[in-house]
């Protein structure tokens, strides 16, 4: 009876294990092709798009045509259809430690999920920052799918960008930018080809409450703005909103990875990646893609 009480034990603990393991519930890429959604110096070029969106894609796509590149399209995750399951998983477990912050607890209305204010005071429950609403979850799921594929694929180099970037220049201006970066600055994580999103829609780093996640300690802004510096083409990232438009190395790549399989979702992706532990993050001056507001290339 005591074997089989211990065997039974070691087998629902390790099914928990799999289960809390968020890459499970990301999000396959599928239909890879092999060297054709790549650029000298980039193994692979990531576009996160929604079916309902596919028209905005192909007009990205015919851009991009016209520099003779191919991003693959990332089927973008559907709000509506993350399920209970995949949201306790994913998120932050107050199993790590809870605070009585007011944040938003994910939670089952029937067949379907609603995402409730509460304060994080419920143990071993899920949480998540208390601006992020399912749109915002499925973002993050979107550029941790992508992240996790490129992981699992051994990637060096890779690009991610949303459906709503905007060419500037030829962006295979690129590969020169990370001979430079790789040179001046060999242990880089993320390049932005932008300064920043112009979108008023952003969730700012500043718009984040305090303290940003009950399990990482927060630097001050200062010191974050410190960060930037105040020459050359490619520069020191300090304060910033979006991602619309980013390269990692594999080093970033595997940070990220690692970052989110401890701690899950909480807030923002592209504010989360301020906060990374040892993330050195730079952007490109003279931008080479942004987001959406210049409007595309190809619309004259």
């Amino acid at each position: 009876m005591l074997r089989f009480l211990i065997l039974f034990l070691i087998f629902f603990s390790q099914g928990f294990c799999k289960e809390r393991d968020m890459t499970f519930y990301c999000k396959k890429a599928l239909h890879k092709i092999v060297g054709q959604h790549s650029i000298s110096g980039i193994d692979y070029i990531y576009c996160i798009n929604a079916k309902k969106d596919l028209k905005r894609f192909k007009t990205l796509k015919k851009a991009f045509g016209k520099y003779d590149i191919v991003p693959y399209r990332f089927d973008a995750v559907d709000p509506t259809r993350l399920s209970y399951k995949t949201l306790f998983n994913i998120g932050y477990n107050t199993a790590r430690g809870t605070n009585g912050t007011l944040a938003t607890l994910a939670m089952k209305s029937g067949k379907n999920v609603i995402l409730q204010q509460y304060p994080m005071t419920m143990p071993r429950s899920t949480y998540f920052h208390q601006q992020l609403t399912l749109r915002d979850i499925a973002h993050n799921l979107n550029y941790f799918s992508c992240i996790f594929d490129a992981y699992k694929s051994k990637y060096k180099s890779i690009w991610i960008m949303t459906d709503d970037a905007t060419i500037l220049v030829n962006p295979n201006i690129l590969t020169g930018y990370l001979i430079k970066l790789d040179m001046k600055h060999p242990g880089w994580d993320v390049l932005y080809t932008d300064k920043d999103s112009r979108d008023p829609r952003s969730i700012s780093f500043a718009e984040i409450a305090h303290p940003i996640r009950p399990d990482i300690e927060f630097d001050s802004e200062e010191n974050y703005k410190a960060r930037e510096g105040t020459a050359g083409c490619i520069r020191r990232v300090g304060l910033r909103t979006g991602a619309e438009s980013f390269l990692l190395s594999k080093r970033g790549i595997n940070k990220i990875v690692q970052y989110y399989k401890k701690h899950g979702f909480f807030i923002p992706f592209e504010v989360e990646l301020q906060i990374i532990p040892d993330l050195k993050a730079y952007y490109i001056h003279d931008e080479v893609v942004s987001d959406g507001s210049y409007g595309h290339e190809t619309d004259g």
